[in-house]
């Protein structure tokens, strides 16, 4: 995930919707403004954001390490607290763009973002296609923003492009879907 925190990134889009379209200067009032004491550490403002989707349309946040998008959140619901760090999105969609180009397209009823130790879990019953074709069904989807790799935990089903199917407990992968490795036994 990029320097700023996912939760603030939420906490700016609501701020700024909220600003008025002129803004005007407060009248003088002859009161000195208050100014925080040298060497004072302020106290940060805790935030809590909810926001829904209007419209038809699915709010959609942003991921990019530098330059590079690396996955997009979108969602018809969306709630963050920058006190722990977490988001939640119901309905997600999240596509997770690899650096050679491929993008995969998961779908999911819950997904939640943990700020801290830079995750992202798809709960409920995944879906991913990626790019080439291939399906990945799952319980549980868990992205690592560190490696920029894939969990998928509970009746984990690789279809691919060409129609074979693999089937595990859990398998790990990159999000092209191309290095899929399966561990524990058949779903």
């Amino acid at each position: 995930m990029q320097s700023g925190s996912l939760v603030s990134l939420l906490a700016a889009l609501v701020l700024a919707s909220c600003a008025p379209s002129s803004p005007t200067r407060p009248a003088a009032t002859g009161a000195a403004l208050a100014t925080p004491a040298p060497g004072a550490t302020p106290t940060p403002l805790a935030v809590h954001v909810v926001g829904e989707a209007t419209g038809g349309q699915m709010a959609s946040i942003k991921i990019r390490r530098g330059d590079r998008l690396v996955y997009e959140i979108r969602s018809t619901k969306h709630e963050a607290a920058n006190a722990t760090g977490n988001a939640t999105f119901d309905n997600a969609q999240i596509l997770f763009y690899d650096p050679k180009g491929g993008v995969l397209d998961t779908r999911a009823p819950l997904a939640l973002a943990n700020e801290t130790a830079k995750t992202v879990i798809m709960k409920g019953g995944v879906r991913a296609r990626s790019h080439s074709g291939s399906v990945l069904t799952c319980d549980t989807l868990i992205y690592r923003a560190d490696t920029e790799r894939l969990h998928a935990v509970g009746h984990v089903v690789l279809t691919s492009a060409s129609g074979s199917r693999a089937t595990s407990n859990e398998a790990t992968s990159d999000v092209r879907l191309d290095n899929v490795e399966f561990l524990g036994g058949p779903a």
